[in-house]
């Protein structure tokens, strides 16, 4: 009897050590490999440094008031984010979201604007639409210190962090590319990518209920004052990106009425900011080719986001073409801007 006990007491104590040294063996191992790159991107899977996926993740990067942040829409997913914190000589994290609002931006600008960091965003046509739905809510919620400490709690013990860290970990006992991902992408092919499939997926599909003399229609409105506001944000240190997309984009920009009151936004932008603003908008070598982009030419290969960073930071070893890519400035954006205009009404695409 007394055997029976002890036996039940030494596998009680047994199952409490296990369990104790199991968590810590998984705390350790999370914190330490720091999969999404919290404290560093170096020798990092680029594809955990970008992930758009994991919402619990972003009040818990927010808290880190890390020198830089990328901000903006899933294409932040296909910049390396090692390469840029090199260029910048500084840490990054990504705060990219999948279908981002505009308002989601203007949100995280201002919170890390306060926290005394600075940003590269992207600005991009979708999503500064107001007639947007998005499917996403409430993903910037839990910034309180009881929910930062919960999200801490959260990201240590979470089984999708112990999975990045065996990732990580295995790339390192394999010696595999960190950029493996990113190699796949860029060798991949895109599907869908016609003038008519984009036309319906990007433009009638989303908003069959909106018609004029029989024609589908994509409604599309700005918020000037958020605008102002995200513009003024920005000081001498942040970078702001209009990323590129097909050439097919401009064209059906042009035909549903998004063109003006996008590059009104765009000129609202640059006469009032003192971030550096980029523009890859337009009809050049980059944006003709099919094998740049994704299925429905959503969204730019890897290898394309490469060329983004070597141009805005001046890379002489990496070649870009000269037609890819300008800094907009109060003096230039008005003529930039009619440039284009007159480029994706006159020139053909393929």
């Amino acid at each position: 009897m007394m055997r029976n006990k002890l036996s039940a007491k030494t596998w009680s104590i047994a199952f409490v050590l296990i369990i104790f040294l199991g968590s810590l063996f998984i705390v350790s191992i999370n914190y330490y490999l720091d999969p999404f790159g919290l404290r560093s991107v170096e020798n990092k899977n680029f594809t955990n440094l970008s992930r758009v996926s994991y919402s619990y993740l972003y009040p818990i990067k927010i808290a880190q008031k890390a020198p830089y942040y990328l901000v903006g829409t899933s294409r932040t997913e296909h910049v390396n984010l090692p390469l840029l914190a090199h260029y910048l000589r500084k840490h990054i994290i990504s705060v990219g979201m999948p279908a981002q609002s505009f308002e989601e931006c203007l949100t995280l600008i201002k919170t890390l604007k306060t926290n005394g960091s600075h940003f590269v965003s992207g600005f991009d046509a979708f999503a500064l639409n107001t007639e947007r739905k998005h499917k996403y809510l409430n993903r910037l919620q839990g910034n309180s210190p009881l929910n930062i400490q919960y999200n801490i709690i959260k990201l240590l013990f979470n089984p999708y962090t112990l999975q990045a860290s065996f990732q990580t970990l295995a790339d390192i006992l394999f010696s595999r590319p960190n950029d493996l991902a990113f190699s796949k992408d860029d060798l991949s092919v895109g599907k869908k990518n016609s003038y008519k499939e984009i036309e319906q997926q990007r433009f009638i599909k989303h908003h069959p209920h909106y018609k004029n003399n029989g024609a589908e229609l994509s409604p599309y409105n700005i918020n000037e004052s958020q605008i102002l506001e995200f513009a003024t944000l920005g000081d001498s240190q942040d970078i702001i990106i209009i990323f590129p997309k097909h050439a097919y984009y401009y064209k059906l920009f042009e035909k549903y009425g998004v063109q003006e009151k996008y590059f009104h936004a765009i000129e609202l932008l640059v006469n009032n900011t003192k971030a550096r603003v980029y523009s890859f908008y337009g009809i050049n070598s980059i944006t003709r080719d099919k094998a740049n982009f994704d299925d429905y030419a959503w969204h730019f290969k890897p290898k394309i986001g490469n060329l983004i960073l070597a141009k805005i930071f001046q890379d002489e070893s990496v070649e870009v073409p000269k037609d890819f890519g300008v800094e907009l400035t109060k003096e230039n954006v008005g003529a930039y801007l009619q440039n284009l205009r007159d480029s994706i009404q006159t020139t053909e695409v393929d």
